[in-house]
């Protein structure tokens, strides 16, 4: 895939329609569903319609029910074995929801309105530095890691708290969802949300859905042929209810992640703990900010170990009263910055060990800034599974094996374009190149050691990718006689 695709493929507009300014997502949505997709002018069309027709075009929609499909990936984390650190590798499956694309656009509308308040309340308390993920204009994780780094290294000591919300999205309360947004969107003395957004809300947490693996092959077929697994939503009716397709219904708590408006109802959802938190912080000169369901909070050292537990604890009181969610106790953390030095409170020995502070893929020891240890292990891992399956690729387009030779060479192309390449954002060069940058802006404070991580890993795996290529083209060559570094 070149370049040029992966910048369109990302590449988001901004729409205003009856002075609201919406981003929409272009050529993002390839995927297959239960209608078609919609073009450009489509969508604009359709966001028109919205805007004018709310009966017809929200309250009489019909919803189609979410695809849901299964994406395997593997969670590091480090542990002790033998008295060394090592990488603990654990499968896990997380499912990506695929939603309609005339379902989407009204999502769409419906988070840009969202959004638009949510700002406005944000300027009105006075928190509008607090929240930093899924917020136009507030940078990307490398710019909220650095702010809270810099925080921490300009103070002659620190305490810092640090977790986050255990399955976030999954356990979001209905009646508090409800309420946040209502606080927004309704004006005057009511307190009832409007019908529109009553339904919107309605089938976002009430959602249906269907598991891709249940999808007849007949429906899969026709998805290739034609870019939606049924004809006509009468169809999909009528599949359903023969029983031919599995529709879940989903009850209790929770909303679906990657629909146009999960995250902007996450932040909303927030509003109401992160002004609670900000005012007690505030009031100890600390600092607090917290990206989607990971936070942290900083405080000067003369706070005091008892009163930094103290507030620890009361962290997790409110969010267990007042937004309904649990905070992660295995990953609450207590730190203690001090002479260029972190330390972490034990709590089962209560003793401190000495440790660094990681933070949003991001580690500060004090003294230097640097990628932490589980993004260089999915990138070795990535890499060296992406190298296997390029240099395949050019073994069977030299044999002539494959048909698609055009497709076969872009996929050939995948390991340089996602790894190794400097010149894109998306690739992991790329992106350590660019966080390099930007932390390096505070040079005064602490060494910025990314680049040096990032050239290291790529020289190895150019030298995998060498000794691949040296294995598939000597025939003589057995793999048994082959020892992967």
């Amino acid at each position: 895939m070149s370049q040029r695709k992966l910048t369109r493929h990302r590449k988001n507009d901004e729409v205003i329609i009856n002075g609201v300014k919406i981003r929409v997502k272009f050529n993002s949505g390839h995927y297959y569903q239960f209608d078609s997709q919609l073009s450009r002018n489509q969508i604009i069309s359709r966001l028109r319609v919205i805007d004018e027709h709310k009966d017809k075009a929200v309250i009489q929609h019909q919803f189609l029910p979410l695809v849901i499909r299964e994406q395997n990936f593997y969670k590091f984390h480090m542990s002790e074995l033998n008295g060394k650190q090592v990488a603990i590798f654990t499968p896990k499956i997380r499912p990506i929801a695929e939603i309609a694309h005339s379902d989407a656009a009204i999502y769409t509308w419906y988070a840009s309105l969202l959004a638009t308040e949510y700002e406005k309340a944000l300027q009105i308390y006075g928190i509008q530095n607090v929240p930093t993920a899924y917020r136009k204009g507030q940078g990307s994780n490398i710019e909220a890691a650095k702010e809270v780094f810099d925080f921490v290294a300009k103070l002659d000591s620190a305490w810092v708290i640090k977790g986050d919300f255990k399955s976030f999205f999954d356990t979001l309360n209905h009646s508090v969802l409800k309420q946040s947004v209502a606080k927004l969107v309704v004006k005057g003395q009511r307190s009832r949300l409007p019908n529109d957004w009553y339904v919107v809300l309605s089938h976002l947490m009430r959602y249906t859905s269907i598991d891709v693996n249940d999808i007849p092959e007949s429906m899969l077929l026709h998805a290739e042929a034609t870019g939606r697994y049924v004809e006509s939503v009468k169809e999909l009716g009528n599949a359903i209810s023969s029983g031919v397709l599995k529709v879940k219904k989903h009850t209790g708590e929770g909303i679906p992640q990657g629909t146009t408006m999960s995250a902007t109802l996450a932040n909303v959802y927030m509003l109401g703990f992160d002004r609670i938190i900000h005012k007690m912080i505030s009031q100890l000169d600390g600092t607090y900010r917290r990206y989607s369901d990971d936070f942290v909070i900083v405080l000067p050292g003369n706070v005091g170990v008892e009163r930094a537990k103290k507030i620890m604890h009361q962290i997790i009181e409110i969010s267990n009263r007042s937004a309904k969610l649990q905070i992660e106790p295995k990953k609450t953390k207590l730190l203690f910055f001090d002479n260029f030095m972190v330390s972490k409170f034990n709590v089962k020995t209560n003793s401190w060990e000495r440790t660094a502070f990681d933070y949003l893929g991001f580690v500060f020891t004090g003294k230097k800034v640097l990628l932490r240890t589980k993004s260089l292990l999915k990138f070795s891992r990535k890499s060296r599974r992406s190298v296997r399956s390029s240099v395949f690729l050019s073994k069977q387009l030299d044999e002539h094996k494959l048909k698609f030779k055009k497709q076969s060479k872009e996929r050939h192309l995948q390991m340089y374009e996602f790894y190794l390449r400097t010149d894109t954002n998306f690739s992991f060069a790329g992106y350590a190149h660019r966080a390099q940058k930007i932390f390096s802006h505070s040079s005064q404070l602490y060494d910025v050691v990314i680049n040096k991580q990032a050239n290291k890993m790529i020289q190895n795996a150019q030298k995998y990718f060498g000794l691949r290529r040296l294995m598939f083209s000597n025939k003589t060559c057995n793999k048994h006689h082959f020892k992967e570094k």
